[in-house]
């Protein structure tokens, strides 16, 4: 197998930790979009003293934008040399801006009136079975993954979805979906054929309810899309699920055991 050390990005030097995460030119044109301070700071010893030293000056904000680009950046250079695709310096820039965004708005959401109070998954009434929906998203491409349960906390059944070109805004606009389903009033947004198609559906069971609930209580639909991130396509299993999702169902059984 042919091994090489050049960095992907820019073919001009060894691919170091140093290098990759400070040093080259691809790296360095993505920090200055994104107004991160200048990196001339001289540190002895291993790279991990200069980003010590580096964080140090920086915001809060900063730091948080620093930590998606070093994030963005090993994944970036993954797509690169494994399957060809060379990253854009305003894509990458406007993707990170994006992604942080998406965590005010989802901070805001969770914290905000429209949620359950829930600090924990809780069961349906008997007869009735729960489903869970949460996304993960990454480079516009977001995947959800369901997860339904009865009243037991027994998992009935789940399936993951890929979702391609979707919108920053995703938390919030589930949210605002869920306003709208549960809103007797004429729908004129963007998504009204969406809530049209849902309530035309939901005609179909004896009894539906639509609820937003924080992240504690969501944990296993948390857990199911971003295991299922890396899948091509729509996968779907019958009272069983990937490891990482089973695990937090059964921790949601046991805290249901508990009360």
């Amino acid at each position: 197998m042919q091994v090489t050390n050049v960095c992907p990005f820019c073919q001009s030097a060894g691919e170091t930790v140093e290098h990759l995460m400070r040093d080259c030119g691809f790296v360095q044109q993505l920090m200055s979009k994104l107004n991160l301070p200048a990196t001339s700071i001289q540190v002895a010893g291993p790279w991990k003293n200069w980003v010590a030293s580096y964080f140090a000056i920086l915001s809060d904000r900063c730091k948080r934008i620093l930590v998606v680009l070093y994030w963005l950046v090993w994944l970036s250079r993954n797509k690169l040399i494994h399957e060809g695709i060379k990253p854009a310096i305003e894509k990458s820039a406007s993707f990170i801006v994006a992604f942080i965004h998406e965590q005010d708005n989802l901070d805001r959401v969770l914290d905000g009136p429209g949620a359950s109070c829930e600090s924990f998954w809780q069961a349906p009434t008997e007869l009735v079975v729960k489903f869970n929906f949460d996304y993960a998203f990454s480079l516009r491409t977001a995947t959800t993954g369901v997860v339904g349960r009865n009243n037991l906390g027994l998992l009935m059944s789940s399936c993951s979805i890929q979702h391609e070109n979707v919108a920053d805004a995703f938390m919030a606009e589930a949210l605002a979906l869920i306003k709208k389903l549960n809103s007797g009033a004429v729908d004129r947004s963007l998504i009204c054929p969406i809530v049209h198609d849902i309530k035309v559906l939901s005609k179909d069971f004896s009894s539906i309810s639509f609820c937003f609930v924080r992240r504690g209580s969501n944990k296993a639909a948390h857990a199911l899309a971003h295991e299922c991130r890396s899948f091509s396509g729509p996968c779907y299993w019958v009272e069983e699920a990937p490891a990482a999702t089973m695990v937090e169902c059964e921790l949601d059984r046991s805290r249901l055991e508990l009360v």
